[in-house]
Parts: structure tokens; C-alpha cells; sequence
């Protein structure tokens, strides 16, 4: 994973399995995860090592998965999920899960010289909750949101899914404290959230696919013609929470979610794979494809 801070340098998270692997003059040893960052010249200002337990081949699959996002000030935010065994170690904060196979998430912090700040983790060890954090991003105010899926996770005040997978929103301050969660919709089927965005309002829109023939956000209820193959959707909150709109998009076939990017008059832009011809309210893509 990538991103951009505003200053012009790129934040690169990856994994490696190598003996050693070379950034300028720091070398890291033995395998695991990397965080490194480059300035617009492409010189390597830092690099760090994320170490793990866990099968790297686990990660960007049904196991494991992380991700990225960098704040205003430079600072990285590390986020994502992993079933048990395995560890995650962030310098001297190790992030353990024992919950019988089920998911936690965490979250770290780096700052903008690349030391480690602080170490989260969401989940309740022992037992049968789950929750991923699947897409993060950061405002020029240093907080960071997640988006992703639990059933049950009381940690962030998220409960009562009844064994329903339900989709959620989070946002941390730059000190690591939880600001709020809020839970976004119930699902039934197959589905996923993929992305997440800020704008300069403090607001942010979340999208991602579907299956359900409905799915209720608030107090809009997005409609699938077609349950069982995936629709887009993309919801919108102000800066209080509150839902602005939700929007659903899609082909006959099956369509994917590709990317979420947000200009700076808070227009939202998506990149995604259609099956065929697809309607965009008033809107029509005659032939599918990216």
C-alpha cells in the first residue's frame, strides 16, 4: 500500500520475505512487514520494520490484510486484521490474538521521522466477536477513520449484530484515543467496504459492494436488483455523523470496487470494474469494463 503526505513524500507499506532488504543505508533483516518513505526526489528518508508470526503469504488474503494513510503533519497510520496464530510487534508493543480464529483489528502510529508513536488493538480476546478494519484514511487534523466489518465488537462500543455481520465506522485522535464508532448497516450475504475518505469539511464517504437485495443505511435503503451478484455503494456523513445521501450503482453482472478519492470541493470520485452497462442515476456506461 501507498500514500501521499503533503509535502510530496510517499509512505510505502509491503511485506518481504528476503534476508535482508536494503533502503539507502538501513537494512532490515529476516522478513516481515516494512514501512518506509521517500521524498519527492525518491531518496529514502526512513524505513522501519513491522515484525510478525504470522505467515506473510496469509496477508492480503482471508488471514491477514493491513493498510495505510498518512495525516497533514506527515505522520503514518498503520491499520488492519489478522486471525489467529500470530503476532504483530510495533518496536516494543506486541499485538496478540487468541480468539479461536476470529479477527481483530489494530492500528499503529508513526510520526513524521518515522518513530513509533503508539499501538491499538480492537477485539475481545477469548470470545466469539470478530472485526476488521479493511480501508483507513487521515484528515490534515491527524485523526485517522477506519471502515470495515465486526459482529460484535464491544471494545468500540459496537454490539448486537446478532450473529449478522454488520459494517462500521471509526475515528481515532492522533493520541491513539477512540473519538467515536458508529455502526453504518446490517448484512445478510456476501458483501465488503472497501474505501474511505475524508474532506476539507470534516466529512467523509465510505463505499464498497453489495449482494443483499436491501441494505439500510439510517434512514436510506439502497435497493440490488439482481442478489447475488455485487453492486457499488458509496454513503456520505457530514462532519456530526450525520448520513447526507447514499448512492447505489451497478450492472447485471457482478461489479467491483476499485478506489475512493475525494477532491478538494468535496466532490467524490470512484474507479471501479463493471460487468456491462451500467447506470449511474441519469447516467449510463454503455459497455463494462474499468
Amino acid at each position: 500500500d501507498i500514500g501521499l503526505d503533503p509535502a510530496g513524500n510517499s509512505h510505502v507499506l509491503g511485506r518481504f520475505t528476503s534476508t535482508n532488504l536494503v533502503f539507502g543505508s538501513t537494512t532490515l533483516t529476516n522478513g516481515g512487514l516494512f514501512l518506509a518513505t521517500y521524498d519527492a526526489a525518491g531518496n529514502v528518508m526512513w524505513a522501519r520494520q513491522i515484525g510478525t508470526t504470522i505467515d506473510l503469504d496469509r496477508f492480503g488474503g482471508q488471514s491477514a490484510d493491513c493498510r495505510i494513510a498518512v495525516d497533514g503533519g506527515g505522520n503514518t497510520f498503520v491499520g488492519g486484521w489478522f486471525r489467529p496464530p500470530g503476532t504483530i510487534t510495533f518496536e516494543s508493543v506486541t499485538i496478540t490474538n487468541d480468539t479461536a480464529n476470529n479477527p481483530d483489528f489494530f492500528l499503529a502510529k508513526y510520526d513524521a521521522a518515522g518513530n513509533f508513536v503508539w499501538a491499538r488493538k480492537a477485539g475481545s480476546d477469548g470470545t466469539p466477536n470478530s472485526i476488521r478494519a479493511l480501508a483507513l484514511t487521515a484528515d490534515s487534523a491527524g485523526n485517522c477513520y477506519l471502515t470495515g466489518d465486526y459482529v460484535d465488537a464491544p471494545s468500540l462500543g459496537l454490539t448486537n449484530q446478532s450473529g449478522f455481520l454488520g459494517w462500521f465506522t471509526a475515528k481515532f485522535g492522533g493520541d491513539g484515543s477512540l473519538i467515536w464508532s458508529r455502526p453504518m448497516a446490517r448484512v445478510q450475504s456476501a458483501y465488503y467496504t472497501r474505501a474511505i475518505a475524508t474532506d476539507s469539511q470534516g466529512g467523509y464517504f465510505v463505499a464498497g459492494a453489495l449482494s443483499d437485495s436491501t441494505v439500510t443505511f439510517d434512514n436510506i435503503t439502497l435497493t440490488n436488483p439482481s442478489s447475488i451478484t455485487f453492486d457499488i455503494y458509496t454513503v456520505r456523513y457530514n462532519s456530526a455523523g450525520t448520513l447526507m445521501w447514499a448512492k447505489r450503482c451497478g450492472s447485471v453482472g457482478t461489479d467491483y470496487l476499485e478506489g475512493l478519492a475525494v477532491d478538494a470541493a468535496g466532490n467524490c470520485f470512484l474507479s471501479m470494474y463493471t460487468a456491462s452497462a451500467t447506470i449511474f442515476d441519469n447516467f449510463q456506461v454503455t459497455n463494462g469494463g474499468y
